[in-house]
């Protein structure tokens, strides 16, 4: 009978909890029904109410529908003013974005890795800070953007045009950039090692203080561009176009062209 009665208290103490519940969320949904705020928004906040009172306990593992509540992009990730949408810091990757026109946009922060943005046309677009990590960007149209900072290693970027673009301090490693326009971009401090430059038009662009080692400038055209201070260590120069290049102090141990300095071994 004690065991019975344990259980009868048991059961009517769970009862009475659910009814608490069930009168609080009650109370909350007639507030906000009144106010005429009775809305996913107002919902949540009674929820969260009843967490930190401790009438609800958060689970340990959330359900795959309050995860993606609790990571809902901003309202401006759904905006689609074209072309000059505001998307700053959203969550694009994985994207499938070819031929979108996004010119004059505000992509900062953008993430845009292993996103298709081939032949997207992004002419004079805010891409600060971006990633662009694996992204497709075959042919894609980026004359006067600003890429300052951005991540595009291993990016795909055969036939771009990054005429004027700026590209400071900008990551490049191992992207493939073959047959792509470069002209007077500008690459100060910029990560390019392992990056395939070859046959690009790279005239007047600045490379200053960027780190050009083992990148692939053959048959490139570098007529005009500044590489002071930058490091051209076992880079390949071979029949890369390098008249009135200003090399001030660059690292010149590169390999396929005459002003690299060849190794002297010595016995």
């Amino acid at each position: 009978m004690k065991t019975i009665s344990q259980n009868v208290s048991l059961l009517l103490m769970g009862t009475v909890s659910i009814f608490s519940i069930l009168l609080v969320l009650s109370s909350f949904s007639t507030v906000y029904a009144q106010e005429g705020k009775n809305n996913d928004s107002k919902q949540m906040q009674g929820v969260r109410y009843l967490i930190e009172h401790g009438i609800l306990q958060e689970p340990k593992n959330v359900s795959p529908i309050i995860k993606s509540i609790s990571y809902m992009p901003a309202k401006n990730c759904a905006e689609r003013t074209f072309p000059k949408v505001n998307w700053t810091n959203c969550d694009f990757s994985w994207t499938n974005l070819n031929h979108a026109n996004l010119h004059g946009g505000n992509l900062s922060n953008i993430n845009f890795e292993h996103t298709n943005i081939s032949r997207a046309y992004l002419y004079r677009t805010n891409l600060v800070g971006a990633h662009l990590q694996n992204a497709q960007m075959i042919d894609t149209q980026l004359a006067l953007a600003n890429l300052s900072y951005a991540n595009l290693t291993n990016a795909d970027g055969r036939f771009v045009n990054l005429n004027a673009a700026i590209l400071v301090g900008a990551d490049l490693s191992g992207a493939n950039m073959k047959n792509g326009a470069f002209m007077a971009a500008n690459f100060t401090n910029a990560k390019l090692s392992g990056v395939n430059f070859s046959y690009t038009d790279m005239s007047f662009a600045d490379f200053i203080g960027a780190d050009l080692s083992g990148a692939d400038l053959s048959e490139a055209l570098l007529k005009g561009a500044t590489l002071r201070n930058a490091n051209l260590s076992h880079a390949n120069l071979h029949d890369a176009d390098i008249k009135g290049v200003d090399l001030t102090g660059a690292n010149l141990h590169c390999i396929g062209n005459p002003v690299c300095i060849q190794n002297v071994v010595t016995k």
